[in-house]
């Protein structure tokens, strides 16, 4: 997953942005106005309006308690919150918790080192399965398509299941993202 951070950057380098006043300095930050920017980016390039924002669990901590949202979370229902406190959609796009880890660690070199694929990043993006212009689409591989095999385990006393499914997501359009980085310490 990282190597599709480095696709974005690598390519498209005025895609990617870290804000001037990080989003835990709730003093001076103003993520509403580095969100509209992002937005705007990739409308201007795509024609599309920006419909996901893709945020991490640390960033969500800090973010539900900027003053920004503090004032969007008044006129939300509480159902309609993400468990760390979001509103489920920000200025018009769904929110997205990416809680994925990776083990940045050597194997077998070093201590286990758990990170967050994402890092302190957000991602804004148009995604649209059904549109040829999305930021990203999921390929199912047919050669090797959903494979399944049940067995028996006489030990555990139990009937086993395992689903094997092949797919390959894919960076289809970097002016439909918008990368964020670092926006939190």
């Amino acid at each position: 997953m990282g190597d599709r951070l480095q696709v974005i950057t690598a390519a498209n380098p005025d895609h990617v942005v870290t804000p001037t006043n990080l989003w835990d300095d709730y003093t001076n930050s103003d993520p509403e106005s580095d969100i509209a920017t992002g937005k705007l980016a990739i409308t201007s390039r795509t024609g599309r309006l920006p419909n996901i924002i893709l945020i991490t669990p640390d960033t969500e901590r800090y973010l539900a308690h900027h003053p920004q949202i503090k004032e969007l979370r008044k006129y939300t229902d509480p159902s309609a919150l993400t468990k760390g406190g979001l509103p489920s959609r920000l200025w018009d796009m769904e929110v997205i918790i990416a809680p994925g880890i990776y083990n940045s660690a050597i194997q077998g070199l070093s201590t286990v080192s758990m990170s967050y694929v994402w890092g302190k990043n957000v991602i804004i993006g148009y995604v649209n399965p059904a549109d040829t212009i999305t930021l990203a689409r999921t390929f199912v591989l047919t050669s090797r398509n959903m494979q399944v095999t049940g067995w028996r385990d006489d030990e555990r006393e139990g009937d086993w299941v395992r689903v094997v499914h092949n797919y390959v997501p894919k960076i289809i359009c970097n002016d439909c993202g918008y990368l964020l980085t670092g926006v939190i310490t």
